[in-house]
């Protein structure tokens, strides 16, 4: 499986699509987090649609896809750049997760927050309620409701979330009037033909191939790959930073109290812990 992003378009149809498939790295997004895999699974479908999402953006900058509920998943968000960097977390109550429980079931009165901020230009924020059975149900609304745009998304997580992929289509403007009957059959058309993918095909797969065995039929223009990476952005010297502001009295009341100083990143779960001989060492260097 390749960890990328890859855009296509019909030259016989009105519609642009891309295809998305990652493995490696969520499992880097993942590997220092204990997650439920019930949790695991929604922050595994927000990652492939939140990255789908970006590739649709004109601009340099960065998009962040927000979950807020009631539910025992209370909260999940990715923030991922035109570049698609990603990084992302969720909080929830392990004493409420159960193994079978569907979308509603785990978020509970829910809502999607995606805030777009261009690097130039003003932020966008679009809210959607989560009533739908599905996220990608969900997104599709949100592509309806805040930009107009007719969108399908195919998005699949195998059963021990390993491998993740999806695949978006949207309908582009047509070009006149008479067009529009014409266009939204190709649409109809397109979705019946996506909707075929298995998923060892959408998994194993290259996206040239997935192409060739969905529109084998149609002209389609396949872009190069654009590449999916994970960068939390914590480090060591992040971490020693945020010790050292403490100054060393505070320092050493913490390591009297706790035993040792514990920074853990929000994102990724990695631990930075110090001890008594890592602050001495800490604050001589400096």
């Amino acid at each position: 499986m390749q960890e990328s992003l890859t855009k296509f378009v019909f030259l016989n149809h009105q519609i642009k699509g891309e295809i998305i498939q990652v493995n490696k790295v969520f499992e880097e997004f993942t590997v220092h987090k204990n997650y439920p895999q019930p949790v695991k699974k929604i922050l595994g479908e927000l990652f492939i649609a939140t990255n789908l999402m970006a590739a649709t953006l004109k601009f340099k900058g960065k998009i962040t896809t927000q979950i807020q509920g009631n539910g025992p998943l209370n909260l999940a968000v990715i923030n991922t750049t035109n570049n698609f960097i990603n990084k992302g977390t969720a909080r929830y109550d392990t004493k409420l997760i159960k193994k079978d429980m569907s979308f509603k079931q785990l978020l509970g009165d829910a809502q999607l927050i995606v805030s777009i901020e261009p690097d130039q230009g003003e932020k966008y924020q679009g809210v959607i309620a989560l009533d739908k059975d599905s996220l990608s149900d969900c997104i599709k609304q949100y592509f309806l409701q805040s930009e107009q745009i007719d969108t399908d998304l195919i998005i699949r997580v195998d059963a021990n979330i390993n491998n993740l992929a999806g695949i978006l289509l949207q309908k582009l403007p047509s070009n006149s009037d008479s067009d529009i009957t014409t266009d939204l059959n190709s649409f109809e058309h397109v979705l019946t033909l996506a909707n075929t993918i298995k998923n060892d095909e959408i998994f194993e797969l290259s996206p040239n191939d997935i192409l060739y065995r969905l529109f084998n039929q149609e002209k389609v223009k396949v872009f190069e790959s654009e590449a999916i990476s994970f960068n939390c952005g914590c480090s060591q010297d992040k971490s020693d930073t945020v010790v050292r502001s403490l100054g060393l009295e505070e320092a050493n009341k913490i390591l009297s109290e706790q035993g040792k100083i514990s920074i853990i990143c929000e994102y990724c779960g990695k631990e930075y812990y110090f001890d008594k001989d890592k602050i001495e060492q800490l604050f001589i260097s400096h």
